[in-house]
């Protein structure tokens, strides 16, 4: 019978997250994929082979997120190309676990980090316009930063203003990537 020719094999799929407020919240280490179990006759793993990834791919539904670590049930596709091969999906973790934080704002003062200095000459006062940004980030990577710094390449700047790139920096100098300096 066809049932005794059904041979099952696993595969991962990609994970999508949809219906997360990313204006209010942001997702912390969210798998990127799923492992589920394709069992199918030789030819039917065959045809399922040839679809495109991107109709293999499963979703997480976020929109009654709230900011907290907590499992999210995980969604198979359903589409055509899958059905027309007569494989069946199981997926094999049906939860995965996500944390989700709130999205807050806070003003900070700009710190000068000059360096660089040409040789006989000695950096006494720089202003900075303006001299306080907005950081925006998730209320966890904020609570890090211990101050926003400009650093600025005194070789290039000889009685001349020069456009900086801003970085938020926790206690230890290293830059907290999550935070983003307005402007």
């Amino acid at each position: 019978s066809e049932a005794a020719l059904k041979v099952p094999r696993p595969k991962s799929l990609a994970l999508r997250y949809t219906g997360l407020d990313e204006s209010k919240f942001v997702m912390k280490n969210a798998p990127e994929k799923v492992a589920v179990q394709i069992e199918g006759t030789i030819e039917q793993l065959e045809q399922y082979d040839t679809i495109k990834p991107q109709f293999l791919v499963a979703t997480v539904d976020l929109s009654d997120a709230k900011p907290e670590s907590s499992a999210y049930r995980v969604q198979l596709p359903r589409n055509a190309a899958i059905e027309r091969t007569g494989v069946t999906m199981r997926v094999l973790t049906e939860e995965v676990a996500v944390i989700v934080e709130e999205v807050v704002q806070r003003e900070m003062e700009i710190t000068l980090d000059p360096y660089n200095a040409p040789a006989g000459l000695v950096f006494s006062s720089a202003e900075t316009r303006p001299d306080k940004v907005t950081l925006r980030g998730p209320l966890g990577d904020l609570a890090k930063v211990d101050k926003v710094r400009a650093r600025v390449d005194l070789s290039r700047a000889i009685g001349l203003g020069v456009r900086v790139t801003l970085e938020a920096i926790d206690r230890s100098q290293i830059p907290v990537d999550a935070v983003r300096c307005i402007p």
